[in-house]
């Protein structure tokens, strides 16, 4: 839920190195925590810095669905044309609300209708980072229990090691 200074350095140097960090986001994610230590007012390496949540898991009386933004980023690509995946038509009840640094190089990988970011991708130093706006479980989405959620995680991770073993000298 919070992050301490020595555990964001050493997050830091990971990426550095290359590494691939994904955090998802939940109830007990200390939003101010996150935004001091990861986020560091847009220089850190957390690509967003984090607002309120929306919606109410709780209640699940209403839901946001995906918007997969033309399918133009590598993550959701494999999407492309599938209407059966489920990617669409996935329930989420609570998110939290972000916003890209200014001037940021991230990439809005899936949004929300309405446009908030669902998946936000960046590269920080030699490694890949991504942000994903809902919880991994069930708390706050179905979407563990539907067709697409598989296939999305695999191409997150994918995508966030991608550079792993590249020569990054030049």
């Amino acid at each position: 839920g919070q992050f301490t200074e020595s555990e964001g350095r050493a997050a830091e140097n990971y990426l550095r190195q290359g590494g691939g960090v994904v955090w998802f986001l939940g109830d007990l994610v200390d939003s101010q925590s996150y935004n001091r230590v990861l986020y560091r007012d847009g220089s850190g390496i957390m690509p967003v810095q984090l607002g309120s949540r929306v919606g109410d898991a709780q209640k699940r009386q209403s839901f946001f669905v995906f918007d997969p933004r033309d399918y133009a980023h590598a993550i959701v690509q494999p999407f492309r044309g599938a209407t059966q995946g489920g990617l669409v038509t996935t329930p989420v009840y609570e998110y939290v609300r972000v916003e890209l640094a200014p001037e940021s190089k991230a990439q809005v990988a899936l949004a929300f209708e309405g446009g908030d970011p669902a998946i936000v991708t960046d590269a920080v130093h030699r490694g890949r980072v991504a942000v994903v706006t809902t919880t991994a479980d069930e708390e706050w989405t179905e979407w563990p229990r539907w067709i697409s959620y598989v296939p999305v995680m695999n191409e997150l991770v994918n995508y966030v090691v991608a550079d792993r073993h590249r020569d990054h000298s030049t």
